[in-house]
């Protein structure tokens, strides 16, 4: 894999499955300011066998699946 943005902050994980192999990297950005460095953004970068399939910032898809709605009707 290789990226314009450059090598990921870290590599959060990789698992194999029947698919394929889905990897995800972290990238991260600081705002330096005197005294002290803060994490402004962060980001994860999911990828299928070698291809980029989503990204998103840390638990944006953990919220989305907790927004599960049961519709009744009758």
């Amino acid at each position: 894999m290789t990226t314009a943005l450059g090598p990921p902050a870290n590599v959060v994980g990789s698992k194999a499955f029947d698919r394929g192999v889905v990897t995800v990297w972290s990238y991260e950005r600081w705002d330096a300011k005197f005294g002290f460095d803060a994490k402004a953004e962060e980001y994860y970068l999911y990828f299928l066998s070698d291809r980029l399939e989503q990204w998103g910032r840390p638990g944006d898809w953990a919220r989305e699946a907790d927004r599960i709605y049961e519709i009744r009707v009758r």
